[in-house]
C-alpha cells in the first residue's frame, strides 16, 4: 500500500494561465536528474501534464498511515513537494497560483515515479514556467537549462529541453532512544540548503515546507485583545485529502467536498422528531439526501415518529457523486424506561463513575449495580478522540487524557463502538441504572495532535520531527501547531479544521496562552494547556454543541458532566443549555441532570464570591433565567468544584477500612441535602510512570513506533468473581481492573477517590445551615404544611442548604437536646448558619420544657423536668449568644433572624407591625455580638401586606402559625428580601439570585 501523502508525499503544481485555443504537448524521455517535465497539455483554460519525480536516495523507513496500516517505504524521504511556477502572458511572475496534482504510478525498473497535475487556469494567460522539487529541506529544479519552458501562444507541440539543475541529498540515521520496555529505530533524511534556480525570481508562499527546522507557530496567535480569527481565514478549510489519492483513508469519506451533521428537534411530547441534514458543499453544487435507506431526494429534513425504533440511517451526496454517510441516529423513546420511585424521577441518584471502563464491561457490571441500589453510572468521554500506536506522548502510549482531546462528536471511542454503547445503555437502563456521559465541548484536540507531519524542538537532520496521530473513528482533523508544510489541497498553511463535526478555522478563538486564572477574559479565551479553544460565543458553535448534547440524550444518556466548563463562561453555557431545551421540544427531560466542572482555587472571588460576569452562582443563575430555563430546569444544573471532603482519597497507606468507612458515611449521613452523590472508581498508576487505562490501548504490545514506550498492561475491567462487600446500607460491588490495578474491591489494593459531586459541592464547599422550629423545617406532604427552609432554594444559588430545623423546638430545647452541638460539630470555616426561634419559647419554665427565662440578662431558673432531671434555664438571648459563639469558633458566620409572624389578618383587616418580645430579643442579641441581623418578621409582614388579606389567609390552612407550601415560598422570599437590608451587613449577598431580588429590600415597617 502506498504511504499517506500527508505522511510522506505531497505534489502541488502551481499555475494560473489561459491562452485561448492553445494545445501544447511536451514530452521527454526518462531523465537522469531528480525532477523533469514529462509532458504538459494546455487546452483552452485547462492545464495538465505529468512530471518525473526521483526517489532520491536509498533510505528505508517503516511506519504507518493514519489508520495504523503498516507499510514499507524504500527510497522515499519524509515529504515531497513539486511546484510548477510560471509567469503570466505579460511575463510577470505572480505567487500563490496553483493546480494540484497527485501520484500516478511508479516506473518499473527505475527510481522514478510519475505524478500528474490538472487544473483550470485564470485569464492572465501563461508565458513561461519552471518546476521546483522540494524534499526534506532540499530543492531541485527543472528550468529547461536556465531558459524556462516558454509556451508563448504557439499551437504546435514542442519537445522539452533536457537540461536541469540538481543537487543531491544526504542520508543519515536518526539517534536511537533506549527503552527498558520497547526500543525500535528508524532512519531519517537530512535537511540541506536549497539550490537556486536561474533567470526567474522564486515566488513567495508557494506550496513547500519551511526550512531548515522552522514551523508556522505564532502566525495564528492573538494580537492584543483579539479573540476571533478573521472571516477570511475560512478560506483555509477543505484540507482533507481527495478520495482515491494516496493520502486518503476510508474514514475521510468525501470531507474534501462535503461536510455536515444531523440535527434533531423533538416535538413538545417527545413523541416525534424532525431530523435535518445541515451540509456544506465546497463547490456549491446541488445536494440530495437519503433518510432511513430511502431514495435520495432534495429535502434535507424528515419527520420520525415514536413508532420507529432502532438505528435510523441518513446520508447526503452532491451532484458530482461525493457523499457522506452519517453514523446511525437514535431517538429518546427507544431507550428502556426506568421506574424507580426512590430516585425521584432521576433527580436523586447515587452515581458510580467508572474511570475508563470499556462499554462491554460496564454492561456486565450494570446487572449488579441495579440490584445494589445504584441509580447511575458515569462514563468517560464517548466522543471520537486522539489516538496513536506510533507516537507516544511523554513515552506513554495513548495516555488516559487523550480522551479529553476530541476529534469529532462521533460516538466511537476507545471505550467501544456506537453499537456497543447503545447495547450498554439499554442493559443498564433495563436494570434501573441511568447512564451519564462526560461531555468535552470547551475545546477540541491539542495543537499539534492531528493527522499531519509536525516538528517539535530539535535541529537538523530530524528537526524534532513526529508524525500524524489518528482519530478513534478515523476522521480527519487539522491544527496549525508545530506544522511546517503547506496543505496540499488549499496551497495554504494548515488551519484549525475538524471536518467530521464540522468546525472550521473561524469556529475557534485565536491561539492565546492561558496564563491567568483570576482573569475572566483569559479563562474564557485562552487555550487550556494548548487545547484548541472553541469560540463558544459564536451562535454556530453553540448550536453544534447543543446538537451534540441532544444526540447524547437521544442515544440514551440521562445527562452529562461538562468538562472544563469554567473556561466556557456562564453566559455561553446558559445559552447552550437553552438551545438544548429547544431541541428537546421546549423543555429539558424531567430526569436530566448536568454537572459543570468549575474547579475553584485562588480564583474564588472571581468565580464565586464576587458578583461579576464570570460568577458561576448568582450571575450564572440569572443568565439561565434570561435564556429561558425555568426554575425547575435550573435545578437540574449542578456545579462540581472538586471540593470533596478530606479523607476521601485512598492513597499510599492503602487503608481500605478507613476508606470503606468514608463510603458508608457518604450514603448514611444526613448533614447535607445532596441528592446526587458520586463515587469515583479508579486504578493505580504504575511505578514506571504509565497512567493509561488498563484497557489495552496503552499496552505497549500494540506499539508500532520507535523509541521508548512505557506500558500499562491490559487487564479486564469486569471481574465476575470480585468480592461484593456490604457495609450497612451501602453495597460496594465494583470489580474493575483486576490484579494490581483493582478499582473498587476491598480484598485488593487500589486507588479510589470519592467525590460528592453536584449538589454536595458548591462554591468553596460553603453550606448554609438552618436552625429553627417547624416554621422553617421540612414536612411530609400529608401534613399539608411546609417550612420556609425548603423553598429558600428558589432564591439562593450556589450554596448548599442544610436544613436542621426541628418541629416543636425552642432555643432552649434545641440546646438542651444536643441538636445545636451536632450542628456546631458539622460546621466548617466559611459556612453560614441562620438561627431563628420564638414560636415555642414563651410561657413559664416551670410548666414548659421549651420556655426560657423572661428578659435579656443573666437571670436563671432551676426546674425539674418530667424525667426528674434538674435543669438550669437561661434567658432566650443567652442560648442564642451561645450558638453565635459556637458558630464563630468553627469559622462560620452566624445570622440571627427574627421569628416569622403568625397570620397577621386573623380576625382583623389591617396588619399590626408591632413586634413581639422575641423579635426584639433577636435584634438586640445580634447587635450585642456584632453579627448580621435579618428582620424576617417585618419583611414577611411587608410581603403579606402587598399580597392582601385573602391571599395571605389562604397560606394558613391548618392554624395561625404554619403555612402551606405557597405560604412557605412567600416567607422564603421575604427572608431573601430582608437579606438586602442594612442590618444584614451584606451577608449572603453573592448568593441571592434574580428571583430573590424580585421583591426588592423589605426593611422598614410603615
Amino acid at each position: 500500500m502506498r504511504p499517506s501523502r500527508l505522511f510522506y508525499l505531497v505534489l502541488t503544481v502551481v499555475s494560473w494561465a489561459f491562452v485561448s485555443g492553445l494545445v501544447v504537448d511536451k514530452r521527454q524521455s526518462l531523465p537522469t536528474s531528480e525532477v523533469k517535465l514529462q509532458s504538459y497539455t494546455l487546452n483552452g483554460n485547462s492545464f495538465s501534464g505529468s512530471i518525473y519525480v526521483g526517489t532520491i536516495s536509498p533510505v528505508s523507513y517503516s511506519s504507518t498511515n493514519i489508520l495504523h496500516k503498516k507499510f514499507q517505504i524504500k527510497n522515499i524521504a519524509y515529504t515531497k513537494v513539486v511546484t510548477v511556477i510560471y509567469s503570466n502572458a505579460a511575463n510577470s511572475w505572480v505567487s500563490g497560483q496553483s493546480v494540484s496534482a497527485s501520484y500516478s504510478s511508479s516506473i518499473s525498473g527505475s527510481n522514478y515515479e510519475t505524478w500528474t497535475f490538472s487544473g483550470t487556469i485564470g485569464s492572465g494567460g501563461i508565458k513561461q514556467f519552471y518546476i521546483r522539487y522540494d524534499v526534506s529541506g532540499t530543492s531541485y529544479y527543472d528550468n529547461n537549462g536556465t531558459k524556462n519552458y516558454d509556451v508563448g501562444t504557439a499551437t504546435t507541440t514542442t519537445s522539452a529541453a533536457s537540461s536541469t539543475t540538481t543537487s543531491q541529498a544526504t542520508s543519515t540515521s536518526a539517534v536511537v532512544t533506549t527503552s527498558a520496555v520497547t526500543t525500535k529505530t528508524s532512519a531519517a533524511v537530512s535537511s540541506t540548503s536549497s539550490v537556486s534556480t536561474s533567470y526567474v525570481p522564486t515566488p513567495s508562499n508557494i506550496p513547500a515546507e519551511l526550512t531548515p527546522c522552522n514551523t508556522w507557530n505564532g502566525q495564528d496567535s492573538c494580537n492584543g485583545s483579539q479573540t476571533d480569527y478573521p472571516a477570511s481565514w475560512d478560506d483555509r478549510k477543505w484540507q482533507t485529502p481527495i478520495r482515491g489519492t494516496e493520502a486518503w483513508s476510508s474514514g475521510f469519506q468525501d470531507y474534501r467536498e462535503l461536510t455536515g451533521y444531523v440535527d434533531i428537534v423533538y416535538n413538545s411530547a417527545r413523541t416525534s422528531a424532525t431530523v435535518t441534514v445541515k451540509a456544506n458543499s465546497r463547490t456549491g453544487v446541488a445536494l440530495t439526501y437519503s433518510f432511513n435507506g430511502g431514495a435520495f431526494g432534495s429535502s434535507s429534513s424528515a419527520t420520525v415518529t415514536s413508532s420507529f425504533t432502532g438505528p435510523y440511517a441518513i446520508s447526503v451526496k452532491d451532484a458530482n457523486g461525493a457523499s457522506l454517510v452519517f453514523d446511525a441516529t437514535y431517538f429518546v423513546w427507544d431507550a428502556p424506561a426506568i421506574n424507580r420511585s426512590e430516585t425521584n424521577g432521576g433527580q436523586k441518584v447515587a452515581i458510580v463513575e467508572l474511570f475508563g471502563w470499556p462499554y462491554a464491561d460496564i454492561e456486565k457490571e450494570c446487572v449488579f449495580l441495579g440490584k445494589a441500589g445504584y441509580g447511575g453510572v458515569r462514563i468517560w468521554p464517548p466522543s471520537e478522540a486522539v489516538t496513536s500506536d506510533w507516537w507516544p506522548q511523554s513515552n506513554e502510549l495513548n495516555p488516559w487524557w487523550f480522551v479529553y482531546q476530541p476529534v469529532s462528536y462521533r460516538l466511537i471511542s476507545r471505550h467501544g463502538t456506537l453499537d456497543q454503547l447503545r447495547s450498554m445503555i439499554k442493559t443498564c437502563r433495563s436494570n434501573g441504572v441511568r447512564v451519564y456521559a462526560d461531555a468535552v465541548v470547551n475545546h477540541m484536540s491539542g495543537g499539534g495532535n492531528d493527522i499531519q507531519n509536525h516538528r517539535g524542538s530539535g535541529s537538523a537532520p530530524t528537526c524534532g520531527w513526529y508524525g500524524p496521530k489518528n482519530g478513534t473513528a478515523g476522521s480527519p482533523y487539522f491544527t496549525h501547531t508545530s506544522t511546517y508544510q503547506y496543505n496540499t489541497q488549499t496551497g495554504l498553511r494548515p488551519a484549525m479544521e475538524y471536518p467530521a463535526v464540522p468546525y472550521n478555522p473561524t469556529d475557534f478563538h485565536c491561539d492565546r496562552t492561558l496564563n491567568s486564572y483570576t482573569d475572566g477574559f483569559v479563562l474564557n479565551y485562552g487555550w487550556l494547556v494548548g487545547l484548541a479553544d472553541l469560540n463558544t460565543e459564536k451562535p454556530y458553535v453553540q448550536e453544534r454543541i447543543a446538537t451534540y448534547f441532544a444526540t447524547l440524550l437521544s442515544v440514551g444518556f440521562s445527562g452529562f458532566r461538562i468538562d472544563a466548563a469554567k473556561h466556557m463562561g456562564p453566559k455561553n453555557i446558559a445559552q447552550i443549555l437553552a438551545r438544548l431545551k429547544t431541541k428537546m421540544g421546549g423543555s429539558l427531560p424531567p430526569d436530566f441532570i448536568t454537572w459543570l466542572e468549575i474547579i475553584i482555587g485562588g480564583e474564588k472571588d472571581l468565580l464565586a464570591c464576587s458578583y461579576n460576569d464570570y460568577n458561576w452562582y448568582q450571575y450564572f443563575n440569572e443568565q439561565m433565567t434570561a435564556a429561558g430555563l425555568s426554575s425547575t430546569e435550573i435545578g437540574y444544573v449542578k456545579i462540581w468544584s472538586s471540593d470533596y471532603p478530606k479523607g476521601s482519597v485512598l492513597i499510599k497507606d492503602k487503608n481500605v477500612a478507613t476508606h470503606r468507612s468514608f463510603e458508608v458515611q457518604l450514603f448514611t449521613q444526613t448533614g447535607f441535602n445532596a441528592n446526587v452523590r458520586n463515587i469515583l472508581s479508579s486504578y493505580s498508576f504504575r511505578s514506571n510512570g504509565a497512567k493509561g487505562f488498563p484497557d489495552g490501548y496503552s499496552d505497549c504490545s500494540r506499539f508500532k513506533g520507535t523509541g521508548t514506550c512505557i506500558s500499562m498492561p491490559y487487564s479486564a475491567a469486569y471481574d465476575a468473581n470480585a468480592s461484593r462487600v456490604t457495609s450497612g446500607i451501602l453495597l460496594v460491588p465494583i470489580s474493575l481492573y483486576s490484579h494490581s490495578f483493582i478499582w473498587f474491591d476491598s480484598m485488593r489494593f487500589f486507588a479510589v477517590s470519592t467525590v460528592l459531586a453536584s449538589a454536595v459541592s458548591s462554591a468553596l464547599g460553603v453550606s448554609l445551615y438552618l436552625v429553627g422550629d417547624s416554621t422553617m423545617a421540612s414536612h411530609k406532604a400529608s401534613e399539608g404544611i411546609e417550612g420556609w427552609g425548603v423553598p429558600i432554594n428558589n432564591y439562593l444559588t450556589g450554596i448548599t442548604l442544610v436544613n436542621k430545623a426541628v418541629s416543636g423546638r425552642s432555643a432552649r430545647s434545641y440546646w438542651r437536646e444536643g441538636k445545636w452541638a451536632a450542628v456546631q460539630a458539622s460546621l466548617k470555616s466559611g459556612d453560614f448558619v441562620v438561627i431563628e426561634f420564638g414560636h415555642n419559647d414563651g410561657g413559664s419554665p416551670s410548666t414548659s420544657d421549651r420556655a426560657s427565662v423572661v428578659g435579656e440578662g443573666d437571670a436563671t431558673q432551676k426546674v425539674t423536668l418530667s424525667d426528674g432531671t434538674v435543669e438550669t434555664v437561661y434567658t432566650w438571648p443567652t442560648y442564642v449568644k451561645w450558638m453565635i459563639d459556637g458558630a464563630k469558633s468553627k469559622g462560620a458566620t452566624p445570622i440571627i433572624s427574627s421569628t416569622t409572624p403568625n397570620n397577621p389578618f386573623e380576625n382583623v383587616d389591617k396588619i399590626n407591625f408591632t413586634p413581639g418580645r422575641f423579635v426584639t430579643y433577636a435584634k438586640n442579641a445580634a447587635a450585642a455580638k456584632g453579627v448580621p441581623y435579618v428582620d424576617h418578621f417585618t419583611a414577611s409582614l411587608l410581603n403579606y401586606n402587598k399580597l392582601g388579606k385573602a391571599k395571605t389567609e389562604s397560606y394558613f390552612p391548618k392554624d395561625h402559625t404554619h403555612t402551606n407550601a405557597a405560604g412557605a415560598d412567600a416567607v422564603a422570599l421575604a427572608f431573601a428580601s430582608s437579606l438586602q437590608c442594612p442590618s444584614a451587613k451584606g451577608v449572603l449577598k453573592q448568593y441571592i439570585n434574580s428571583a430573590g431580588k424580585s421583591a426588592g429590600a423589605l426593611c422598614t415597617a410603615p
